[in-house]
C-alpha cells in the first residue's frame, strides 16, 4: 500500500464508558523510520491508557474499601500527570482528610487544577472550599 491510499488512521478506543477517537495523519514526504516512528508512537499513547484506567479503577476500588492511604497512592501519579477525575478525587480526600491530614490549602491546589480543565464539580467544591471553615468534605464526594 502507498502513501497515497492511506492519508490518516482514526483508531476508537473506549475510555470510562465513552469513546475516544485518535487520529494519526501520515504526510507523502514522511517515508520509511519517520512513519514507522509515527506508528509506534501512536500504538504506544494507545497501549499506555489502558494502565492507566486500571491505576484509576484501582484507586476507586480502594476508597471505596475505605483504604484511602491506597487510593491516594494509586491517584495521586495520575492527578499530576494530569487526569482531571484523580485532581478532583485528591481534591475531595485532602478537604475531607480521607488518607491522611486534613489539608484545606491542598484541596484547593487540586480543585484548581481540575477546574482548569473544566471540571464541574472541582468547581462546586472549590467554591464552597474557600467559603468554609474546614469542612469534613462536605462537597461532591469521588465517583
Amino acid at each position: 500500500m502507498t502513501v497515497g491510499f492511506l492519508r490518516s488512521l482514526d483508531v476508537s478506543a473506549l475510555f470510562r464508558h465513552r469513546f475516544d477517537t485518535f487520529s494519526t495523519h501520515i504526510i507523502p514526504e514522511a517515508t520509511g523510520m519517520k512513519r514507522i516512528a509515527t506508528a509506534l508512537a501512536t500504538a504506544l499513547s494507545l497501549a499506555f491508557t489502558p494502565l492507566a484506567a486500571k491505576d484509576y479503577q484501582k484507586g476507586l476500588d480502594a476508597y471505596a474499601a475505605g483504604d484511602y492511604a491506597r487510593a491516594l497512592q494509586e491517584w495521586t501519579p495520575l492527578a499530576e500527570a494530569g487526569n482531571v477525575d484523580a485532581q478532583y478525587n485528591l481534591g475531595y480526600m485532602y478537604e475531607a482528610g480521607q488518607g491522611g491530614l486534613q489539608d484545606d490549602a491542598e484541596a484547593v491546589r487540586w480543585y484548581r487544577l481540575a477546574s482548569d480543565q473544566g471540571n464541574a464539580r472541582a468547581q462546586t467544591n472549590l467554591g464552597s472550599t474557600k467559603g468554609k471553615n474546614r469542612g469534613g468534605g462536605a462537597g461532591i464526594r469521588p465517583t
